[in-house]
């Protein structure tokens, strides 16, 4: 899914919008310390379950 979002964004380079993420969001973001993959997977399934909940 990453990698489909980032070739999409790749074909729309053109727009300012799309420009400004490329040249500032994401080198930024990559700069930052990730998260480990269980605070992560923990992260997901407790704002999955919020969302479901208030959903219903």
């Amino acid at each position: 899914m990453y990698k489909e979002s980032l070739s999409t964004m790749l074909k729309y380079r053109d727009m300012a919008c799309v420009h400004y993420v490329i040249k500032e969001i994401i080198p930024e973001m990559l700069a930052e310390n990730f998260t480990t993959q269980d605070k992560l997977r923990n992260l997901t399934r407790k704002v999955l379950k919020k969302e479901h909940v208030s959903s219903n």
